[in-house]
Parts: C-alpha cells; structure tokens; sequence
C-alpha cells in the first residue's frame, strides 16, 4: 500500500504546489489522480517515486518511507509511467513490461520464468481492459477481439503507477 500522510511540496518556498496532501493507494486497486493543469498531479507522481523529496510530511510504500529506499529496492517494488512517455522504438507492451523487470533480473541474465509469468500477467490485465473499454465504447471494434492476443502499443498521456 501506499499512503501519504500530510505532504507538501513547493518548487519555491513562495509558490507551494501540495499542501497538506493525504491518500492512500491499495494494493490490486486502480486509482485515477484528476485535476486540472498544473494541479500537481505529477509532482506528486514524482514525490511517491522519490524522485523529489517532500517538504512536510511523508510517503511510505507498505510502512516504510520511500525516500529511506534505495533505488534498487525501490524499483522492485514500485514502477511509474509518466504520462509523457516517448518510445523512440516500437516496442510492445510486453518489451516496456520487460524492462520493468530490470530491477529482478542480474546484469547479463535472461528473465527467468517468474519474470516471463510476470510480464504476462501484467499485459494479460492490460489487454483485458483495454479490450474491455474498446468493445463497450464502440461496439462496432468488436472483432478486435480476435486480434486481442497480439501486443499493443503503449497508450500516451496518463500516469500509471502499479505497486
């Protein structure tokens, strides 16, 4: 779980961007952050990764505080999608869940059958809803259904964190 208790968070003293900010994010729940532009919505993306620091506060990962992680403990248990992610590469969903994994594998090895079992659960759940959102949105893509089991693309402009 991830919870945040009373954080905030300013780029300049005078100009705070969060204040007093609290939630909580459970584990095998999706969660939308909504608001309007400038909102802080990525900053506080970022604050959960560690990217940034709080200036009051905290954000802990199931009980420990984040910013007491190190990157690679972190990495293994936390990944984040900003919403202006690029690929210069087509690479599938399954290629970005892969790299994903590059915290459980060793330098110079090959993912291992956890890893693989892994990375088809995530795009299995992936494709379901996508598939799900697709087929109720515009019943005339129905026979998209057939075609389910390639991989996709990776869709822009959102945040995902899955912890």
């Amino acid at each position: 779980m991830i919870e945040i208790r009373n954080v905030s968070f300013g780029y300049s003293e005078d100009a705070p961007v969060l204040k007093g900010v609290s939630a909580q994010f459970l584990p095998g729940r999706v969660t939308g952050v909504i608001g309007p532009n400038g909102s802080g919505k990525t900053t506080l993306f970022r604050l959960i990764a560690g990217l940034e620091a709080p200036d009051a506060g905290e954000i802990t990962l199931d009980g420990e505080p984040v910013r007491a992680l190190s990157p690679k403990a972190l990495a293994r248990r936390l990944a984040v999608v900003p919403q202006s992610a690029r690929m210069d590469f087509d690479f599938t969903v399954r290629d970005i869940v892969m790299m994903g994994r590059h915290a459980h594998i060793g330098r110079f090895q090959r993912p291992s059958a956890r890893d693989i079992a892994a990375c088809r659960t995530g795009h299995a759940r992936n494709r379901r809803l996508r598939l799900c959102r697709k087929i109720r949105h515009r019943p005339e893509r129905r026979r998209m259904a057939a075609r389910a089991h390639r991989a996709c693309a990776v869709p822009g402009g959102r945040n995902a964190i899955v912890g």
